[in-house]
């Protein structure tokens, strides 16, 4: 397991993208990026983060079911 510093080591270069305008962002399986349960507020600030560089070229994802901690869903 990665810790929350290893899975954002490259947001700052991620974010630099959003100057191109041809690159869009998709944020498929972000919860996975989180080690807290839902609504994973440790990562909104880089979400957010995302969100405000690429504008509306900032997409949302489809989940991605193999990547989902499934984290407070109930049986």
């Amino acid at each position: 397991m990665t810790s929350p510093n290893e899975r954002w080591a490259n947001l700052q270069e991620v974010l630099a993208l959003a100057k191109y305008p041809n690159v869009a962002m998709k944020a498929t399986g972000a919860p996975s990026y989180s080690d807290q349960p839902y609504p994973y507020r440790d990562i909104h600030d880089k979400l957010r983060q995302l969100y405000d560089a690429f504008g509306r070229r900032a997409g949302s994802g489809a989940p991605d079911i193999t990547r989902m901690p499934c984290r407070g869903a109930s049986a």
